[in-house]
C-alpha cells in the first residue's frame, strides 16, 4: 500500500472522528515568492514552511495536532510558483481564523492577487489525498527530500495502522 492509499484510509477514518463542533479543511495556499526564497536558502524547505507555518497558526489559537502539508510547484514563466496543498482539523466557525493564519504564515500577497491566495474547503472524503500528492516525487526530487509533511499526531494515526511510513 503506498502512502497515498495510507493516507486516503487515515482520512477517512479521521472524518469519522469529528464531532458535531469540528470541521477538516483542505487548503491550498500561495507562497510568497520571498518567504520561498527563505526557505530554501534554509537548506531544508519542508522544515521551515512547517515551523513557520505551526507558529503562526499556534499564535492564532488554532489547535496544530492534527496538521499535514505537501509543497508543490507549478512552473511559470519566471517562478516556480511555490504552494502548499494540505489538511487540518479546526473547530466550527475557526474558518476565516485559519485564513489569516495560512496567510500570514506564508508571506503576505500583492491586494490585486488577495483573492487567488488561498483556498479553504470543507472536507467531507479523501479524495483531496489524490490531488495533493499529484507532483509529490518531482517536488521532492528538486528539494532533495520528502515533500509532504505531518505533525507527529497525525503520522502516529496513520502509523499505528501501517507500521512505519515509506514514500
Amino acid at each position: 500500500m503506498d502512502i497515498r492509499e495510507k493516507l486516503k484510509w487515515s482520512l477517512d477514518y479521521w472524518l469519522k472522528t469529528l464531532s458535531d463542533d469540528e470541521s477538516l479543511m483542505a487548503f491550498t495556499v500561495r507562497i510568497d515568492p520571498y518567504t520561498y526564497q527563505s526557505a530554501e536558502n534554509s537548506g531544508n524547505p519542508i522544515d521551515y514552511l512547517a515551523k513557520n507555518l505551526k507558529r503562526h497558526l499556534r499564535k492564532a489559537g488554532l489547535d496544530i495536532k492534527e496538521l499535514w502539508f505537501s509543497l508543490e510547484f507549478k512552473e511559470l514563466k519566471n517562478s516556480k510558483n511555490p504552494h502548499i496543498h494540505g489538511g487540518i482539523r479546526i473547530n466550527a466557525g475557526q474558518e476565516s481564523v485559519l485564513a489569516l493564519a495560512l496567510q500570514k504564515s506564508l508571506g503576505q500577497s500583492h491586494p490585486s492577487n488577495a483573492a487567488r491566495k488561498i483556498k479553504l474547503e470543507k472536507l467531507y472524503s479523501s479524495y483531496w489525498i489524490t490531488y495533493i500528492l499529484k507532483d509529490m516525487k518531482k517536488t521532492s526530487k528538486i528539494i532533495g527530500r520528502d515533500s509532504l509533511f505531518m505533525t507527529n499526531n497525525f503520522r502516529n494515526l496513520v502509523s499505528q495502522t501501517f507500521g512505519n511510513l515509506l514514500y
